[in-house]
């Protein structure tokens, strides 16, 4: 995975996280070949205003920036879920602003990469704490 000092600084914007509850990334792990194609959807609402229909490894997809990272937790991450990390590989990704929700934006699948997941470390009254870190090979072997 990359350095997670860098994934964690506000300061890099190479990075995006996408949160997937538990079941999301079982079948995300399973058809794995050899790397995590996550889905996206064709068109968007907030985009083009089309109902949208769902596509491995390309479309339209939510995430959250550093910032924003405990929402994803919070609201994206069952028990046995993830935290998605994802790494820009387009030098000029497309990104577009959620216009309801500012705390999310909307890319292309096909202009990130999978390097890595977050999980949250809760305390005794389910506070996050800490993110443990997993590799790209650490989560495959889930």
């Amino acid at each position: 995975m990359a350095d997670i000092d860098q994934v964690m600084s506000k300061h890099s914007d190479n990075y995006r996280f996408h949160g997937v509850r538990s079941a999301t990334l079982e079948a995300l792990i399973a058809q794995a070949s050899p790397d995590i194609a996550l889905w996206g959807t064709d068109h968007d609402e907030h985009i083009d205003g089309e109902d949208a229909e769902y596509a491995q490894g390309a479309g339209y997809l939510y995430v959250t920036g550093i910032s924003d990272l405990e929402m994803s937790f919070n609201e994206f991450c069952d028990d046995g879920g993830l935290v998605l990390v994802l790494e820009k590989i387009a030098s000029e990704p497309f990104e577009f602003d959620h216009p309801t929700d500012r705390r999310q934006s909307i890319i292309k699948v096909e202009e990130w990469q999978v390097v890595g997941g977050l999980r949250p470390v809760v305390d005794e009254d389910g506070e996050i704490v800490d993110q443990e870190a997993f590799s790209l090979e650490e989560i495959l072997e889930f």
